[in-house]
């Protein structure tokens, strides 16, 4: 996205597929701003761990880096 949030810590733009236990997979997408340390643990096709409300699957969010 271009921006930097408290220093060299990258606002990025997400999309996922989630693949939650005992339900189908689904797509969403999400905007997170990650540590610049934690970078090369969320590259396209990195497994990462998200939380999201099964009531609307639109609401995902990445959980903490």
């Amino acid at each position: 996205m271009g921006a930097n949030i408290n220093g060299n810590n990258p606002a990025v733009e997400f999309v996922l597929q989630i693949i939650p236990d005992n339900q189908p997979a689904f797509k969403a997408s999400t905007i997170s701003v990650i540590s610049e340390q934690s970078i090369s643990k969320f590259q396209p096709g990195e497994e990462i761990f998200v939380k999201y409300d099964p009531e609307n699957m639109s609401r995902v969010t990445i959980e903490s880096s």
